[in-house]
């Protein structure tokens, strides 16, 4: 990418430019990926449904202050993705970056190594909490709760005056 920078430079681009670039690039790319993110959750969803044994449902204008955050956290995200190509990467000197070759940075090929392992331990992690979580509805759904369900009565108490009468039910 120093190189890509550093021939836009040779060529007559500006700082400014290539952080508007930069920035251009991220916010894009963080709204692509937020309009993925709805679109499989449309997706997914009536799936999620059924496994919750509830419905669920996301009325984009209905619900138009949780689509603004959502939207916020997007731009946001993006932006701040954008930043550091935009103040850094853009201040390369083309002279510099041309001139040397990958094998003259120091200490790039141990951050990029530690970075992976630590992404792949992250992954693995949420991957083994998400099968905890999913064995613990799993068990929470079939548990013997200690009573009949079909033999539950449900009174409204909004409609009961001031003295309470005691039912009981035969049997």
């Amino acid at each position: 990418r120093a190189r890509e920078i550093s021939l836009r430079k040779v060529v007559g681009a500006t700082r400014r430019q290539l952080m508007a670039q930069f920035l251009g690039e991220s916010m894009l790319t963080a709204l692509i990926a937020l309009m993925l993110a709805l679109a499989l959750t449309e997706m997914l969803l009536p799936a999620f449904d059924r496994f919750l044994n509830m419905p669920i449902a996301f009325h984009y204008l209905q619900d138009w202050p949780l689509l603004l955050f959502v939207l916020g956290v997007g731009l946001l995200t993006g932006l701040l993705s954008g930043i550091y190509p935009a103040l850094v990467l853009s201040g390369f000197r083309p002279a510099m970056a041309l001139r040397m070759n990958g094998s003259n940075q120091q200490g790039a090929g141990l951050t990029r190594t530690t970075l992976v392992v630590l992404q792949f331990a992250v992954s693995i992690g949420l991957g083994i909490a998400a099968l905890v979580i999913f064995a613990q509805i799993s068990f929470a759904r079939s548990i013997d709760l200690g009573f009949r369900r079909d033999g539950i009565v449900v009174l409204n108490a909004s409609n009961l005056r001031n003295d309470l009468q005691v039912f009981s039910l035969p049997g």
